[in-house]
């Protein structure tokens, strides 16, 4: 690349390479994009189409409640899911969920194709450098910039916020370019460590724009979305999706992240991760806060203090957009869009400085690390091996550790001297970093694996286990699996063949009954079927239909009732079905939003319903003019999931507890309580075994958030 901040090559060359990249970006990108939904892009349709029409979001982040709202709403897409991402990135869609999805994605590709040559336009205005070169550069980035595009991702829109953010920087707009991290951290939450470096150089102005815009952001995400949407991410999703990596499948080698490279070393899980090199959470404890606060604290470290020249503040930002990915806990492809900016800065500071070979070395490691596919990654390595399946990693890390270098060997008056006391203050820092991230490890890993001996035996591997339903010796369940949910049993696997577009969730099963059921979700609503349970393979599509319009279905102990809930505006309301008759009854109305229910012995009813934000349990008489629900006073704190024991002496439920779901059990004859499980995860779903005394459960313990497998423990003496 030629000019007047050096020569890398002619500008012929510069001109066949950025043909040859726009050509392959539009021929396995924007073509292919345009004519497929593939992922994410219904995710954020889905959660923007529900905004509109006016549904509460507490449960956006339930994977089953959305896949649900998915079949109903008639998407074409296996699998939907909203963690981790943030309300107001499906809000950004709302506008165009008045079309049908596949048109909304096509308006959101023409955004994002206008959004890039305005990214060019903005770092050329940064650096001066000719805008072939920046566009040549960016297109390096080929395949981050193809998976963005054809999986609907928000990335550019990212990239385009941070670019004009970097813009106002520099040109002294200082509160502007705050404001722009804060929006751009309403989106994807990385941008907000900017802050860091803000802090650093005392860009208080900066500072101030960012915090004063994420205030006006907050309170204008509880007043849109409510309070209790907020609560489940700030609770439940930044601690374990985002701070630990526990989202979808944490062992997962495409999520690419250092934090994810430990784990896969460090952490056993039978069914994710059953070989690693080691299973040592300890070592995984200790490792993974000593690597972050090395990183932060040696990328600080670096930056100048205050205010610097024009080119070394350039090369400050590059080398932290770099390290604060390396950070994340997860870089698949599209997340390396924004490391454009970085590479453009960074290629252009050396080129400056007449560091040709540097700058070489940046584009040849910035190319190798764009170009790391899905493809070159191995998808199920054990022990040493998984060292070859982290490529990605090493290449962000090469990629931060040469502008590194170059923030080292920085010259001139701007060059920050060693002194002790600042010295001091980096090491207290990072002791700081070390010592709490260690202590946060060692409780979150704190009875985390106890229930792997507990765990039931299953033919299938998969993300999800979820709902189990006791029937003499086996358990049957809704599975997660690439195509949908389908319904299993364990120890003998069930088959079932469904329609695409068709989900099974929720089994129910009652002792003694030849048949169970099931709720199958399509695009014409909700339904619940009969199934023999004797059955080795099921075809959906035969199967008797029971109820129509009706979801989460629970039989009684005598078979007499079916219980289900009808969705109405997202809320749910209580029903019960005499199979004998066929009437059906209204128990209780969507005032309460009916979550989950259960039978007593004697045919009444116990419910966990939400009036309110929080969701307490519930009991209704069995009469045929049954009074209004009753609250029962199990704890103050929030509580679901409610499972009655055969012989009715017990009530397992689940409490939810600093952003967590515990089991417990109560006496019904005399109140007595007991908390079965405490570990910093969540227990969900009880269902009791005949023997009254062995309850089966879902856990997320060891896994990704609210991705359950199935376990057994002895509940009562």
């Amino acid at each position: 690349m030629g000019g007047r901040s050096g020569n890398l090559a002619p500008p012929w060359l510069e001109w066949a390479l950025l043909g040859l990249a726009l050509g392959l970006f539009v021929w396995r990108g924007l073509l292919p994009a345009w004519k497929s939904l593939l992922t994410d892009f219904p995710n954020y349709y889905l959660a923007g189409r529900l905004f509109r029409d006016g549904y509460p979001l507490d449960r956006l982040y339930d994977w089953e409640w959305l896949q649900r709202a998915k079949d109903h709403a008639g998407l074409d897409q296996p699998l939907v899911g909203f963690v981790p991402l943030t309300l107001f990135s499906g809000l950004l869609i709302a506008p165009l969920t008045s079309l049908p999805v596949l048109a909304a994605k096509h308006c959101w590709l023409i955004v994002n194709l206008a959004l890039l040559p305005a990214v060019g336009w903005l770092l050329r205005g940064i650096t001066g450098l000719p805008f072939r070169r920046i566009a040549l550069i960016g297109l390096l980035a080929v395949v981050p910039l193809r998976t963005n595009f054809q999986f609907g991702q928000q990335h550019v829109f990212v990239l385009f916020l941070f670019a004009l953010a970097t813009w106002c920087y520099f040109r002294e707009r200082q509160f502007t370019a705050g404001a722009l991290l804060a929006l751009a951290a309403a989106f994807k939450l990385y941008p907000a460590l900017f802050a860091l470096l803000l802090v650093r150089k005392r860009r208080w102005r900066a500072l101030a724009g960012m915090l004063a815009v994420g205030v006006v952001l907050g309170v204008a995400g509880i007043a849109v979305f409510g309070v209790e949407p907020w609560r489940t991410y700030a609770m439940e999703i930044i601690p374990r999706a985002v701070l630990r990596g526990e989202v979808t499948d944490p062992y997962d080698t495409h999520m690419s992240s250092a934090s994810g490279l430990l784990r896969r070393l460090l952490i056993f899980e039978p069914e994710l991760n059953p070989h690693p090199l080691v299973h040592a959470p300890a070592a995984f404890a200790l490792l993974q806060p000593l690597l972050t606060a090395s990183i932060v604290v040696s990328g600080l470290w670096l930056l100048t203090a205050g205010r610097a020249s024009a080119e070394r503040e350039r090369l400050d930002w590059a080398a932290t957009l770099a390290f604060v990915l390396l950070l994340s806990v997860g870089t698949p492809t599209y997340h390396l869009c924004p490391l454009i900016v970085g590479a453009v800065l960074g290629v252009d500071y050396l080129l400056r400085e007449q560091r040709v070979a540097h700058a070489r070395a940046l584009l040849v490691v910035f190319t190798a690390l764009c170009l790391v596919t899905q493809r070159l990654i191995p998808e199920a390595p054990a022990g040493w091996q998984i060292l070859a399946a982290y490529p990605r990693v090493y290449l962000l890390a090469a990629f931060w550790l040469l502008l590194a270098a170059a923030q080292r060997r920085a010259a001139g008056p701007v060059a920050v001297p060693f002194d002790r006391r600042r010295g001091a203050l980096f090491a207290v820092a990072f002791a700081v970093l070390v010592v709490t991230g260690a202590a946060s490890l060692f409780g979150h890993f704190d009875g985390q694996f106890a229930g792997y001996a507990q765990r039931l035996p299953r033919a299938t591997r998969s993300l999800l286990a979820a709902h189990p339903a006791a029937d003499a010796g086996s358990v049957y369940f809704s599975r997660m699996d690439p195509g949908g949910y389908a319904l299993d049993r364990t120890p003998i696997p069930l088959g079932t063949v469904a329609p695409p577009g068709t989900d099974l969730f929720h089994p129910t099963v009652a002792p003694g009954q030849r048949d169970g059921w099931v709720e199958v979700a399509t695009a014409g609503g909700s339904r619940i079927v009969r199934f023999p349970l004797d059955a080795l393979d099921l075809s959906v599509a035969a199967l008797p239909t029971e109820v129509e319009d009706a979801t989460a279905p629970v039989v009684s102990a005598d078979a007499s009732r079916l219980g289900f809930i009808r969705q109405r505006g997202g809320r749910g309301q209580l029903w019960l079905l005499d199979r004998s008759s066929g009437e059906q009854r209204q128990i209780a109305s969507a005032d309460y939003d009916v979550l989950d229910i259960a039978f007593f012995p004697d045919n009444r009813v116990v419910l966990a319903a939400r009036q309110g934000d929080r969701p307490g349990l519930f009991v209704v008489g069995a009469g045929a003019t049954a009074a209004a629900p009753v609250p029962l006073a199990v704890s103050e704190r929030p509580a679901r999931y409610p499972a009655v024991s055969p012989d009715g002496r017990w009530l397992a439920y689940a409490e939810r507890e600093h952003g967590n779901w515990q089991l417990w059990i109560l006496a019904l004859d005399g109140g007595e309580r007991r908390r079965l499980t405490n570990a910093d995860c969540n227990t969900i779903s009880p269902a009791w075994r005949a023997d009254s005394k062995t309850l089966i459960y879902a856990s997320d313990c060891g896994r990704g958030y609210a991705l359950t497998a199935l376990g057994a423990l002895s509940a009562v003496p």
